[in-house]
């Protein structure tokens, strides 16, 4: 109840500030909680980007054993992804630029 609580702050939190985001919520342990995205293509992006965000934290590790992840952020020409971690959820956002 706790975490449901807190992840709806969270998400209405973000959207009140950025509403033109896409905006994604997941359990630490990859459940999907919510999007305004449809859900299945939500789903299909967050299985891409929590792979590619597990690498990442594979290759910190390595590279800087010291130092730890909170976030991602991956900037295109049009599109910028940023993902951040707190010790309850993964929240992925989608910006159009």
């Amino acid at each position: 109840q706790h975490l449901k609580c807190y992840m709806e702050n969270v998400y209405d939190k973000i959207l009140d500030n950025h509403p033109n985001i896409q905006l994604m919520i997941v359990s630490k342990n990859d459940k999907f909680l919510k999007t305004n995205l449809n859900q299945q293509k939500a789903m299909e992006m967050n299985a891409c980007i929590l792979n590619f965000t597990d690498k990442v934290r594979v290759l910190m590790k390595k590279l800087l054993p010291d130092e730890q992840v909170d976030n991602i952020r991956i900037k295109g020409i049009k599109d910028e992804i940023f993902v951040t971690f707190d010790e309850l959820l993964e929240i992925i956002v989608i910006e159009k630029h």
